[in-house]
C-alpha cells in the first residue's frame, strides 16, 4: 500500500493523500473498459522489476499512513456532484470544516431529491474536550472561507462517524437522517 500525492509521490508520514495498492493480487484491469483501466491502474513507480508488480491500483480513497504502517482512511479524493448549477468537491468543505479548533472530522453528503442535490449536510465530530459549535456559528466560520453555495445547510453534530466493521470506511447508510 502506498499514500500518494497527484504526482505519484509518497506523502510524508501523517499527511493525507490517496491509498494505492499493488502486489501480485491486482489484476490487469477492467474487462471491455479501456478508459477506466488507464485512469485506474497506473504504472508502479516502485516496483524493482516491472516483472513482479508491474501496476498499481488508484482505490479513490483518501488516507493518512499513521506510526506503525497502519492507515486511516478519510473519505473519497475527488468526489464531485453538482449543486443548483455548481460544482461541489465535498471533500474540499470538510477540509474546510475540519479547520474550525473545535473540529475533529467532518463528512459532507448530499441530500438528493428527485435524481438532483437539494442541500448540503453536514456532520461534524467535536474535538474531545472541544466547547459544542453550533450551526450558525459554523456557517459564518464557513462564509469567511468559502463560496455560499458551499457552505452547509444542515450541521448534525455526531459523537463518532459511524463505520463499516469489514472496511473501516464511513458507513453512509446509518448516518441519521437530516431534519426536513
Amino acid at each position: 500500500t502506498y499514500v500518494l500525492d497527484e504526482q505519484l509521490n509518497p506523502v510524508p508520514r501523517g499527511y493525507a493523500g490517496e491509498l494505492y495498492v499493488g502486489g501480485n493480487a491486482i489484476g490487469l484491469g477492467y474487462l471491455n473498459l479501456p478508459d477506466v483501466t488507464a485512469e485506474r491502474f497506473v504504472d508502479n513507480p516502485f516496483a524493482a522489476t516491472k516483472q513482479k508488480c508491474p501496476t498499481l491500483f488508484r482505490t479513490g480513497d483518501r488516507a493518512v499512513m499513521l506510526q506503525g504502517q497502519r492507515l486511516e482512511l478519510h473519505g473519497r479524493v475527488a468526489f464531485m456532484l453538482k449543486l443548483r448549477g455548481f460544482t461541489v468537491v465535498p471533500g474540499a468543505i470538510e477540509s474546510a470544516i475540519c479547520n474550525h479548533s473545535a473540529v475533529d472530522t467532518a463528512l459532507v453528503v448530499p441530500e438528493i431529491v428527485g435524481g438532483n442535490c437539494k442541500r448540503l449536510i453536514a456532520y461534524v465530530v467535536h474535538e474531545q474536550g472541544a466547547a459544542h459549535v453550533g450551526a450558525a456559528e459554523m456557517k459564518r466560520f464557513l462564509q469567511a472561507l468559502l463560496p455560499a453555495h458551499e457552505v452547509p445547510a444542515v450541521f448534525i453534530t455526531l459523537s463518532k462517524l459511524p463505520t463499516n466493521e469489514v472496511s473501516g470506511k464511513v458507513d453512509r447508510k446509518q448516518l441519521p437522517p437530516p431534519p426536513s
